[in-house]
């Protein structure tokens, strides 16, 4: 008994080092092709890249044109390779641009690192088989919202503001209002609820009225939908979350999420404090959609990263 635990913890331990050496030593472009907890590191010539182990530097957003240069403003040159070139400069912060000219033969060339004093410049045209690339912030994602219908938000409150027309104006607070993520309506009473949280939902109901309750949920993804899922498809882990919490999923291998208040009391109601995130890969349409033809219920939320 006692050999052969030994020969499973061997036999594990073994799988385990060769999934790491095959994740340190996969070739990648960016950071976004390795897994959790590593990172994309040009080799030493700056040629090409591999998954290493540790965290990564700061995201920088560097636009890249062919056949054009920043002229001037030079901090140094080196010679290496085109990822090379740009990884220095990310972890470089007096650095914001490069030029990077290839070489006749050779997948090196000579790199050129800028501190641009006029970050909005324009590149200029040049003939040679340059590159340059310059660090250009996003700008700010528009807030969007996912609203599901029969719902209110499990959070901690901010304010409850009365006569309140629509839903949409109920975001509208929320959005004027710092620290707000999302808001619980109710058409009949036209009161709305600011949230700092979104921990959970839960159904309401009436037999009497037609409440119009709403849960809403800000956000800046490429897009959600409500009672939506990839149902078993793509599952790369889940756990316990507040909706914000889901975004923990493009830092788990996924790029998609289903948020849901399960699991559920006979009363439908969220025996837990939080809902669950389960993280999904999968492979999205082309364009993603705004709005898609709900496919599931219990006001499951679906988001593409």
């Amino acid at each position: 008994m006692v050999k052969l635990l030994a020969a499973l913890v061997t036999a594990t331990t073994v799988v385990a080092t060769t999934n790491f050496r095959q994740q340190q030593f996969k070739v990648c472009n960016s950071d976004k092709d390795c897994n959790s907890g590593f990172y994309c590191l040009p080799t030493w010539d700056g040629t090409f890249a591999m998954c290493q182990p540790g965290n990564p530097p700061a995201q920088r957003n560097f636009v890249c044109t062919d056949h054009a240069d920043y002229y001037g403003d030079d901090l140094s040159n080196t010679h290496t390779g085109y990822q090379g070139c740009v990884y220095n400069c990310r972890i470089n912060p007096d650095c914001n641009a490069i030029a990077w000219v290839q070489d006749a033969n050779g997948q090196q060339g000579m790199c050129y690192y800028k501190h641009l004093k006029d970050i909005n410049r324009q590149p200029t045209s040049d003939s040679r088989a340059i590159k340059t690339c310059k660090d250009t912030p996003d700008a700010p994602k528009k807030v969007k919202w996912v609203a599901d219908a029969g719902y209110q938000v499990k959070g901690d409150d901010i304010s409850t503001k009365s006569n309140v027309a629509s839903v949409e104006a109920c975001e509208s607070a929320c959005e004027a209002t710092p620290s707000c993520i999302a808001v619980s309506y109710i058409k009949n009473s036209q009161s709305c609820t600011l949230k700092k949280t979104a921990d959970n939902y839960y159904p309401v109901w009436s037999k009497a009225v037609d409440l119009g309750a709403v849960a809403a949920f800000s956000h800046t993804y490429s897009a959600c939908y409500s009672n939506y899922d990839y149902y078993n498809q793509g599952d790369v882990t889940n756990f316990q979350g507040s909706f914000q919490d889901c975004k923990k999923c493009f830092d788990k291998g996924g790029n998609a999420f289903t948020w849901y208040l399960g699991p559920i009391t006979g009363m439908a109601q969220p025996v837990n404090p939080q809902g669950t995130c389960y993280c999904k890969k999968v492979t999205p349409p082309t364009p993603i959609p705004a709005t898609i033809t709900p496919n599931a219920y219990g006001g499951t939320v679906f988001c593409f990263q």
